[in-house]
C-alpha cells in the first residue's frame, strides 16, 4: 500500500499546541501517541497535510536555510524565445574557430568528431535539467530557482548521508570553477573585439600603430561599462543588436566561402596528428559554450515540459547549432586547408571593407 507522510498539528484541549510527524496508510486514519500518551480525537483538531513520499521528516537545516534564500523564477518565456536564448547563447567567439579546428583534426576526423561533441554537449544537459527536476521535487518545490551550486549543494543534502559534509566544498567548488570559466570567455571576447577593432582603425589609419594590448585595454572599457547595466530592457536591446551583428557576419563568411570554387576534399588530409586531437577538442568544447544557460532557460519557460521532449527546444536548438557548426568547420577548412587562421575572420581579405 502507498505510503504517504503527513504533517499532524494536535491542538489539546487545554491551548497548547504541539506539531507531530506520523507516518500514515493512504486513505487511513490511525491514533497519534505521543511519549506514551493516546491524542483522543474526539479532543483534538487534526489538520493533515500531504507531502510527496520520498520526502524525509527531519530536513537537514543547512539544506532548509539554503531552500529559504532561494528565490523563484517568473516562468514567463514563450518556446520560442526559449529557443531564440539558446540558439544565441552557444554561437560565440567559439564558433569561428570550428575551422580551425577541423585542421586539427582533419577533414574526415572533423566530421566525425563534431557530432560527436554536439550529442555529448546534449546528453550533459538532459542529464543535468533531469536531475535538477528530480533534486526540486525532493526539496517539495519544483518552481524554485536552482543555480549549478545550488544543484550540487542539494544532490549531496538529499542524498546518502556520508555525502552531506562535501556539500560545502562542492558548492564552492562549483562556483569557483563556473567564475574561472566566465572570465575565461569574457577574456577571449575582448581580445578577439580589440584584434578586429586595431584591423578597422589601421585600415583608415595605417600611420596609428597600437598593438593588440592597447586595443584589448580600450575594449575592456566598454565592456566592464555593460557590466553594470542592471536593467533587463536596456540588456535586451544590446542582445539584440549583438545577434544582428552576428548574423550579419556569418552571411558574409559564407559569402567568402562559396565565392569562387571549392578545392576538392581529397586535397584536403582526412585525418590529422594525433598530437593534435587535444588541441581540437579544446576548441569544440570551448564553442559548445550555453550550457551554463541550460538551467535559467529551462526555469524561466512558460512550458517547461516542451525543454526536454525529442523535439523539444534543447534537442532542436542544440541540432541547429551543431548543423551550424559543421557546415562552417567543413567548407571554411575545405575552402582555406592549412591557410586556415585560429579565427576564419582572420582569413577574410584585408583590402575589402
Amino acid at each position: 500500500m502507498k505510503q504517504t507522510v503527513f504533517s499532524i498539528d494536535l491542538i489539546a484541549e487545554n491551548g497548547e499546541n504541539f506539531k507531530q510527524d506520523c507516518p500514515f496508510d493512504f486513505d487511513t486514519k490511525e491514533e497519534c501517541r505521543d511519549a506514551g500518551n493516546t491524542c483522543n480525537p474526539s479532543e483534538t483538531t487534526i489538520i493533515a497535510q500531504e507531502t510527496p513520499a520520498n520526502s524525509n521528516c527531519d530536513i537537514n537545516p543547512v539544506l532548509q536555510r539554503s531552500i529559504s534564500s532561494r528565490s523563484h523564477y517568473s516562468n514567463t518565456l514563450s518556446t520560442g524565445r526559449t529557443l531564440l536564448y539558446l540558439i544565441k547563447g552557444n554561437l560565440g567567439a567559439g564558433l569561428f574557430a570550428i575551422p580551425a579546428a577541423f585542421k586539427d583534426a582533419g577533414l574526415v576526423g572533423g566530421s566525425i568528431g563534431v557530432p560527436l561533441m554536439a550529442l555529448l554537449s546534449i546528453h550533459c544537459m538532459h542529464m543535468l535539467v533531469k536531475c535538477t527536476e528530480v533534486l526540486k521535487s525532493r526539496c517539495g518545490d519544483p518552481d524554485m530557482a536552482m543555480d549549478y551550486s545550488q544543484v550540487i549543494e542539494t544532490a549531496c543534502l538529499t542524498g546518502p548521508q556520508k555525502m552531506a559534509k562535501f556539500a560545502t566544498i562542492a558548492k564552492r567548488t562549483i562556483k569557483i570553477s563556473c567564475f574561472i570559466k566566465e572570465v575565461a570567455f569574457c577574456s577571449v571576447f575582448i581580445l578577439f573585439a580589440g584584434y578586429y577593432l586595431r584591423q578597422l582603425v589601421s585600415y583608415f589609419y595605417p600611420e596609428l600603430e597600437w598593438t593588440v594590448r592597447y586595443w584589448t585595454a580600450v575594449m575592456s572599457i566598454p565592456a566592464l561599462a555593460m557590466a553594470c547595466i542592471r536593467n533587463h530592457e536596456h540588456l535586451h536591446t544590446l542582445s539584440y543588436l549583438a545577434s544582428s551583428i552576428k548574423a550579419i557576419s556569418l552571411v558574409v563568411l559564407f559569402v567568402y566561402i562559396f565565392k569562387d570554387d571549392l578545392p576538392h576534399i581529397s586535397e584536403r588530409p582526412a585525418f590529422s596528428v594525433a598530437a593534435h586531437l587535444l588541441l581540437y577538442y579544446g576548441t569544440v568544447i570551448f564553442a559548445f559554450e550555453g550550457v551554463t544557460q541550460v538551467l535559467p532557460l529551462h526555469d524561466n519557460m512558460r512550458t517547461t515540459r516542451h525543454f526536454r521532449k525529442w523535439n523539444g527546444v534543447l534537442n532542436t536548438g542544440m541540432v541547429l547549432i551543431g548543423c551550424l557548426y559543421f557546415t562552417l568547420g567543413f567548407y571554411g577548412y575545405l575552402k582555406y586547408g592549412e591557410a586556415t587562421y585560429p579565427s576564419i575572420t582572420m582569413n577574410l581579405p584585408k583590402d575589402e571593407m
